[in-house]
């Protein structure tokens, strides 16, 4: 479950250039990218889960060597109320009410992460871009 974002080889290169402000700026515009894609993810989510869409959140940006990533969604901090979106997101079998259902694989909301990141991936694409040239024109004047 992920978005990649590819495309941003000439403002990494000049991010790269600029250092530790390269990095900052770097690490502020996804996690800036990912804040705006949450409320289109959260409206993807499945609604018999309960509230637990409400419960998504970016978990965590971090640089690492030439790259920054971030996540979004379901981490350990939030897993008790998101857990039902995780179970759906790959299928369960149905077990509920002793057994009453006979283990019935559960697949009508499979994939839906996937599906939810692929719709948000030009929006993320933009808002880095804007993000870290506006950033960077801040940081060259």
């Amino acid at each position: 479950m992920g978005l990649q974002v590819e495309g941003l080889e000439d403002i990494t290169r000049t991010l790269d250039s600029l250092g530790k402000a390269g990095e900052k700026i770097a690490t502020k515009s996804v996690k800036t990218a990912l804040t705006q894609a949450l409320p289109d993810i959260q409206n993807k989510a499945p609604k018999d889960s309960g509230d637990s869409a409400k419960k998504l959140k970016v978990t965590k940006v971090k640089k690492y060597r030439a790259s920054v990533w971030g996540k979004l969604g379901i981490d350990r901090s939030n897993w008790e109320q998101t857990k039902g979106l995780w179970f759906q997101q790959y299928g369960y079998h149905n077990n509920g009410l002793g057994g009453r259902f006979n283990g019935k694989k559960v697949t009508k909301n499979v994939g839906w992460f996937d599906t939810a990141c692929n719709s948000v991936e030009e929006k993320v694409l933009n808002t880095l871009e804007k993000d870290m040239l506006s950033e960077i024109d801040k940081v060259l004047r």
